[in-house]
């Protein structure tokens, strides 16, 4: 069954906050963390690039929420 924002949990979302910690990938750390808190401040951030907290910044929660759901079908998709 694939993940939709309607059936996203915050267990699934806190999973993929702690895989995309431990490769580095902090961009989607901020976007979990956007997901969970319903906020993004960019000076809790700064290992990310301008560009990135500048796209992240300009996220809603429900655009977090979509990137989230997006990002586990793709990686189901390649297991």
């Amino acid at each position: 069954m694939a993940t939709t924002t309607k059936n996203l949990t915050d267990a699934q979302i806190s999973k993929l906050r702690t895989e995309a910690g431990q490769h580095g990938d902090y961009e989607q750390v901020a976007i979990c963390d956007l997901a969970l808190t319903g906020a993004f401040d960019r000076d809790d951030y700064t290992v990310l690039s301008r560009v990135q907290a500048d796209r992240i910044s300009e996220m809603s929660r429900d655009d977090a929420y979509a990137a989230i759901a997006s990002a586990i079908n793709d990686a189901a998709a390649q297991a």
